[in-house]
Formats: structure tokens, C-alpha cells, sequence
């Protein structure tokens, strides 16, 4: 009897190592399956984060591609404004070397023009008003230059060089529906002015409007006498619709015209 109750102590000790040696084995099991997870997590990010780190790449190069397209349109338009900006100015000089009596003001009477060699009242007063108009441009003074713009154009009918100037100024002061009405003036009295046709086909181009802007450009083509600015307009043109190279080769063609043709 004394040996049968000194066996079961032994026993019962050995019960608890067997659980014990079981107890780590489920532990090192669970901590072998939550390492396999955990590297699977891991490897699984690594190759998220490669892929995301790809389409960044991808998007960054895309969006330089973008800005360097959008830089040289921009350069590309800069170039042309300024181009037009010089010929503008050089035209302007010219214009103000011409006979400084003609009338602004066109009077017809049974198909007659008797403007004469000096100027009506009415033609005074619309030069006033449009050197007011011109002015209050300059100073950024918009409201002002319309009202003044439309006081002239109320006066008569603009002699068809005129009614071109009175439309830059509309369109320098923000109004393009006038700045359109004073050249359908200046065409309907001078249906062959190719400035008036080009800068109208430039309207339209500043509005989007591009198969009338094309209408435009090629009513100057069919004029009897050729105009070399419709290459420039062309340009701007061929720029709106996305086609830089035909833009800039239009630009040299015309730079080369007037560089062998300065007057």
C-alpha cells in the first residue's frame, strides 16, 4: 500500500509535463502559422508598394509630359502675340503717317460717298470719342472705354479702316459681340478688306469657333490681292487646334516673307 501511494505522485507529474510539452507545441504551431501570415503580409505590401510606387513613376512622367507639352504651347502663343504685337505697332506707325483728314465717318448717298476732304462734325466727334475710348483701354478703364466705344458707334456708319480699329478696341476692352458687328461694317462697305476678314477669323479663334475662324482665313485666300498676314492667322490657327508643328512652320514661312518684304 505505502508503494501504490508513493507511484501516484510520480504520475500525476508526468500528466502535467505531457500537457506542458503539448502546451508548447500548440504555442510554437500558432507561432509558426502567425509567422507565415505575417510574411505573406508582408511580402504581399512589398509588392503593393513596388506596383504603387511604379504608378507614381508612371503618373509623374505622364504629368511632365503634360507640362512640357503645355510649356511649349504656351511658349508657341507667347512668340505669336508677341510677332503680332511688332506688327501691329509698325502698321500703327504707318497709319499714322497716312493723311491724318480722312474722315471716320462714311456717308452714302445713292451709292456716292460724299465725306468729302475734311471732317463732318459727326466724324470729329467719333475720332474724339474713340481717342477717349483708346485712353481709358490704357488705363484699364473697360466700362468706360465701351461706353465711349458705342457713343461713336452710334454716330454713323466708320469708314471701313475705322470700323477695324473700332473692333480692336472692342475686343482690347472685352467686347467681342461689337468688336464682330464693327467688322461686319467694315466688310459689308469693303467686302475685299482682308484685315478686317483676318482679324475676324482671329475672333473666332479666341472664342473657339474654328470652322468659322477656317471660313475667315479662306475668304482671304480668294481675295484678288494677296495678304501675307493669313499665314500668321493660319498659325494661331493650326496653334488653337493642337498642331504646333504646322503652327511653327507657318510662323517661319511668314518671318521669312517679312523679312524679305519689310514694308
Amino acid at each position: 500500500m505505502i508503494q501504490n501511494k508513493n507511484k501516484f505522485p510520480y504520475e500525476a507529474k508526468g500528466l502535467k509535463l505531457n500537457n506542458f510539452a503539448y502546451t508548447i507545441l500548440e504555442i510554437m504551431f500558432v507561432v509558426s502559422i502567425i509567422t507565415v501570415l505575417l510574411a505573406t503580409f508582408f511580402l504581399i505590401s512589398m509588392r503593393r508598394a513596388g506596383s504603387m510606387r511604379d504608378k507614381i513613376k508612371s503618373a509623374n512622367a505622364l504629368r511632365l509630359q503634360e507640362k512640357v507639352k503645355l510649356d511649349k504651347e504656351i511658349e508657341m502663343d507667347d512668340e505669336l502675340h508677341k510677332f503680332r504685337d511688332a506688327m501691329e505697332a509698325q502698321k500703327a506707325q504707318k497709319r499714322m503717317k497716312e493723311d491724318s483728314v480722312t474722315p471716320a465717318i462714311f456717308r452714302i448717298s445713292k451709292g456716292i460717298n460724299y465725306s468729302g476732304n475734311t471732317d463732318s462734325k459727326s466724324s470729329l466727334l467719333a475720332k474724339k470719342l474713340l481717342s477717349a475710348a483708346t485712353l481709358k483701354i490704357k488705363l484699364n478703364q473697360m466700362k468706360e472705354a465701351l461706353q465711349l466705344l458705342k457713343e461713336a458707334s452710334n454716330l454713323g456708319a466708320f469708314e471701313p479702316k475705322t470700323s477695324l480699329e473700332v473692333a480692336k478696341l472692342f475686343w482690347q476692352a472685352g467686347d467681342f459681340k461689337y468688336a464682330q458687328e464693327s467688322l461686319d461694317n467694315a466688310l459689308m462697305l469693303d467686302p475685299e478688306y482682308a484685315d478686317a476678314h483676318l482679324l475676324k477669323a482671329r475672333l473666332f479663334i479666341k472664342n473657339n469657333r474654328l470652322d468659322l475662324a477656317e471660313k475667315s482665313i479662306i475668304a482671304t485666300e480668294n481675295l484678288s490681292h494677296k495678304n501675307a498676314d493669313v499665314l500668321l492667322v493660319w498659325s494661331e490657327f493650326y496653334l488653337k487646334k493642337g498642331n504646333k508643328a504646322r503652327s511653327r512652320l507657318l510662323l517661319e514661312e511668314y518671318k521669312m516673307i517679312i523679312s524679305r518684304n519689310p514694308n
